[in-house]
């Protein structure tokens, strides 16, 4: 399978979305994750790898070689990112923390979470 302009090369296997975070190399998908192996540093046959010591990643994406892309809360904040990792309304604690909203019901300068008469 070629894949952009014909530059890249690689070859086909049952190992999909490998090449999904990669813009342009859609084909690469296929792309065995350890083709061949020299001195440590993981070589799985497409030159476009620019993470070549991450068999989960070919691409650096928002985080880097090494670590996950991944969105836990699905906020649209990479886990890498996110202060509140568990916490879909928020990616920093703020001044309530996570999982407490930084709500001010009464509208007295003070959120809630701090005030003695919050309501």
């Amino acid at each position: 399978v070629t894949a952009g302009d014909g530059n890249v090369t690689c070859t086909a296997c049952t190992a999909p979305a490998l090449y999904a975070d990669v813009p342009g190399l859609e084909e690469c998908r296929q792309c065995p994750v350890d083709a061949t192996s020299s001195g440590g540093v993981v070589n799985d046959g497409c030159p476009e790898d620019q993470c070549p010591q991450d068999t989960a990643k070919h691409y650096p994406g928002v985080c880097g070689c090494g670590v996950a892309d991944t969105d836990s809360d699905e906020d649209g904040t990479p886990d890498c990112n996110d202060e509140c990792v568990h916490d879909g309304a928020k990616v920093r604690p703020g001044e309530c923390g996570c999982g407490v909203g930084d709500v001010d019901t009464d509208a007295d300068g003070v959120v809630d979470c701090q005030d003695q008469c919050p309501g």
